[in-house]
Formats: structure tokens, sequence, C-alpha cells
């Protein structure tokens, strides 16, 4: 049999980086008994330990069994969540390579909600001065209108 801790602090057998701040410092353990089959256990994090089911949807656990496939989500749905496949604690040749493409993956996915925002702000900008512009406009519209009044 075989357990890994899995958390933010430091002794952990996975070690999550802090950034992840909804993933508690002792947050789960996940046990691979001596018939293959493996066990993930919460225990009594802050924000909660899911496992999404076939239809996509994450369900909080206290205990439960999992197969290496399943995805796991530590912490509720904020930015501080970590999500990961159980095979990437229990099979040690992946992890270093599931955590690379998982690194890789938020670094990019980051960079395009910056992005997504920066275009906002700079549609935003156009609205404002548009919307200027067009006050502008409006009111020399206004001022020739009232001086030809005047004249006539």
């Amino acid at each position: 049999m075989k357990e890994f801790l899995v958390g933010r602090a430091d002794g952990n057998t996975f070690t999550v980086k802090k950034q992840y701040s909804a993933v508690s410092h002792k947050h789960c353990r996940i046990t691979v008994n001596d018939d293959g089959s493996i066990n993930i256990e919460d225990l009594h994090s802050t924000n909660g330990t899911f496992v999404k089911d076939s239809e996509g949807t994450y369900r909080r656990i206290e205990n439960c069994s999992v197969s290496g496939n399943d995805i796991i989500r530590l912490g509720g749905t904020g930015i501080g969540a970590y999500c990961f496949r159980v095979a990437e604690i229990t099979n040690p040749a992946n992890v270093w390579r599931q955590a690379w493409h998982k690194v890789y993956n938020d670094e990019t996915e980051y960079r395009q909600k910056i992005n997504r925002q920066k275009q906002k702000i700079e549609r935003h900008d156009k609205i404002k001065k548009m919307t200027i512009v067009i006050g502008i406009a409006l009111f020399l519209v206004v001022l020739v209108l009232t001086s030809l009044a005047a004249i006539t």
C-alpha cells in the first residue's frame, strides 16, 4: 500500500504551489492499495476535494474510490483551485511531464485572460472617446442653430 499526501505544505508527497490558495496545507490523501485500487480522502480541507463524474460535474467527496484517469479538483471553483489527474500523483513517471503541461496551460490561460481584459478596456476607451466626440458635435450643432435663430 502506498500513500500520497497532497497539499501546499512542504512535507507532502505532492506539494501544490502556494499560488493555489484554495488548497489546504494537508488537503487530501491518495492511497494505492496492494490490489491496485485507489482511494482519495479529504483531510478536512477548508475548500473541499471534488471528483469529476462521467457527466463532467465535480462532486464533493469525503472518501471515495477513484481511477488513475479521474480528474480531481482541490478547492472551490475560484482561481485558487488546483486540478489534476490521479495518475499524475500515483505514477511518478508522469508527474513531471503532467506538471509541466499544467503550468504551461495555466500560464497560457492566464495570458489569454489578460489579453481579453486588455481588449475590453480598449473597447471601453474607444466608446468613451466616441461619446465625448459625439457630445462635442451635438454642442456645436446646438450652438450653430442657436446662432442662426438669433440672426433671423
